[in-house]
């Protein structure tokens, strides 16, 4: 069923280009001169690699999100700058509600409603966020987007173009993030809900592409086991409430009064879109019920995973970005026929979650490790060197070592940031032994977060304490120190 046309499409149709550039400026404000914080700390370094180290690293231990790394490097090589770079993630975003758009008409609702999907979509705080950031959550909403529009599009047409496109879809979906591999499986499940006999031998072919693309990840995911994950908090009450709030409200500590109106507006979208489907019987078919499609990929997905979460920890709200797309529609079909008062108070509730989280998001900082490179580039000498404690401290001080060679060129990095050795062995070491030799020792203590790590920074420092006389700390982040060891 096509919800009526209505006056207020067109004026939505300008809206959803209006949130598109205030989206655009408000990024392009917000990244100018943000400091890179850990996670992108680690995409600068992988992107600066050459390819055979970018393909070593990603065979070795990268493979997530292995698509986005392939595709910066291109990117990078116009211009290696952090703005520039982070605009790529803007450019994913921009596509996606793009197709957004196209999916929602695909699926049988009225322009005016796509539009506002599309409206919608731009106001949730993790789209904002991963607009800017250098992360490759911004090609998974593309691809979750476009894979379900091809799904839809082979579901309507049949045609053999449909199917492939669906299919080669699938497989850039699966290397954009590991859990694209849910939403896949939800898409080969929607398949049966809407027409179990006449997509039964459809499903088992995709099911059988889909099992060979993943092949090469599965085995990647068995050598490591749980290791990507395993800084993943256990399920109970409190990490479930961070989750459903930092999904779809925002990560910063606002209050529940800022949190909970968008809650409740989705929650009541999905009543709506209930009492529609059963009770107003909308749609000749399963297929031809938006309500359906809705509801199944806004709550599919996480359905599935709470239970597996109870065994493997898995409840990131980033991991699950994927399914805010499908949310915008879920809401913005909720609406049915478009008046200017349910879209100002749905864009209302949205709008102000919004805006404090983004308000937050905009003195979001990384490490200043430009400062931890102009210290030491100020006051060393060749007979130096950089003792980094732990190994995620050499993403950011790689940043800077081109800097600091040039004022002190024979400089001794500790360990080396060298791509064969940051991956011999994954573990934060300690010092065995400290070289007196060096005129300074310049020692970095980097994201110490468990009782092992303190232990260890501690016995770290008290080596160098021992061996060196004086010491002056410079602190350059809220888990991060710098400390100046002289002989």
């Amino acid at each position: 069923m096509v919800i009526e046309n209505n006056a207020l499409e067109p004026k939505l149709f300008k809206a959803a280009w209006a949130s598109t550039i205030i989206l655009c400026i408000y990024t392009i404000w917000s990244i100018q001169g943000r400091t890179p914080w850990l996670d992108e700390q680690f995409t600068l370094y992988l992107v600066n690699q050459s390819w055979s180290d970018l393909f070593y690293v990603l065979k070795q231990r990268e493979a997530n999100m292995s698509l986005y790394y392939v595709i910066l490097k291109l990117f990078s090589t116009v211009s290696d700058s952090i703005v520039f770079l982070r605009l790529v993630s803007f450019l994913f975003i921009v596509l996606g509600a793009l197709y957004l758009q196209k999916l929602a008409v695909k699926i049988g609702v009225d322009k005016a409603i796509s539009y506002l999907s599309v409206i919608i979509f731009f106001c949730f705080y993790l789209i904002i966020r991963h607009a800017q950031e250098l992360r490759g959550y911004g090609l998974l909403i593309l691809m979750s987007i476009v894979t379900t529009y091809y799904l839809v599009s082979y579901l309507k047409e049949k045609t053999v173009r449909s199917a492939s496109l669906y299919v080669g879809s699938i497989i850039f979906l699966e290397y954009s993030h590991m859990y694209g591999v849910i939403l896949v499986a939800c898409q080969l499940g929607y398949l049966l809900v809407v027409g179990f006999k006449e997509n039964f031998k459809a499903t088992m072919a995709f099911g059988v592409i889909f099992s060979l693309g993943i092949v090469p990840l599965l085995i990647f995911y068995s050598k490591l086991g749980d290791a990507p994950i395993s800084w993943v908090p256990e399920v109970n009450i409190s990490n479930l409430k961070y989750f459903v709030f930092g999904l779809y409200a925002g990560e910063y500590d606002l209050g529940i009064v800022h949190k909970l109106p968008i809650i409740v507006l989705i929650a009541g979208a999905a009543m709506v879109s209930l009492w529609r489907l059963f009770y107003k019987k909308e749609g000749n078919s399963w297929l031809s019920a938006p309500g359906l499609f809705c509801l199944y990929f806004s709550f599919t997905p996480l359905v599935l995973l709470l239970p597996f979460s109870l065994v493997t920890p898995v409840l990131v709200p980033r991991f699950f970005i994927f399914v805010l797309p499908f949310t915008s529609l879920l809401i913005a079909y909720s609406v049915n026929k478009v008046s200017g008062l349910k879209v100002g108070l749905v864009l209302f509730i949205m709008l102000t979650t919004a805006g404090f989280s983004a308000n937050k998001l905009a003195d979001k900082q990384g490490d200043d490790w430009q400062r931890v490179g102009e210290i030491i580039s100020n006051a060393c000498s060749s007979n130096d060197a950089i003792y980094v404690y732990r190994k995620s401290g050499l993403l950011g001080i790689t940043q800077v070592m081109e800097k600091i060679r040039s004022a002190c060129s024979g400089i001794e990095l500790i360990p080396s940031n060298k791509i064969s050795e940051f991956y011999k062995n994954n573990e934060d070491l300690g010092f065995t032994s400290i070289d007196t030799s060096f005129d300074k020792v310049w020692y970095v203590s980097y994201f110490i977060n468990t009782d092992e790590q303190k232990s260890q920074d501690e016995s770290n420092r008290a080596k160098l304490q021992s061996a060196y006389s004086e010491e002056t700390i410079y602190p350059f982040g809220a888990k991060a120190v710098l400390i100046e060891f002289n002989n």
